[in-house]
Parts: C-alpha cells; sequence; structure tokens
C-alpha cells in the first residue's frame, strides 16, 4: 500500500501487507489530513443496529 510516495504496507514487511484503521488514521493526522465534515454511515444511527447484527451474525453463525 502506497501513501503520499511511501509504502506503508508491502508483503513481508511490517505488518506482514496488512494495514490496520489505526495505522492510516495514524499516518492521516500525522499528514495534517483534512477530516470529512459529514459523519460515516456506520456511526449513523439508523446504520449501526443492522451492522451490529450483521457482525454478530458472521460471528456466531447464527
Amino acid at each position: 500500500v502506497w501513501y503520499n510516495g511511501q509504502n506503508i504496507a508491502a508483503s513481508g514487511g511490517a505488518h506482514n501487507g496488512m494495514v490496520s484503521y489505526q495505522i492510516i488514521a495514524d499516518i492521516l493526522e500525522l499528514e495534517g489530513t483534512t477530516k470529512q465534515k459529514k459523519q460515516g454511515k456506520l456511526f449513523n444511527d439508523s446504520v449501526r443496529p443492522e451492522f451490529d447484527k450483521f457482525k454478530s451474525a458472521i460471528k456466531t453463525g447464527k
């Protein structure tokens, strides 16, 4: 994964090519990237309960 000319994840490298949300969020914060004014869908009260049910179904198989 490349961001702003930096290789932040490579297979066999740090994190073995995996990039977490927190790694990306930290890089964006350090870069001073402006945040979006609109809240994301996962934190919307009409979406979050359904998303949580979906995650639970995946974890439990029900």
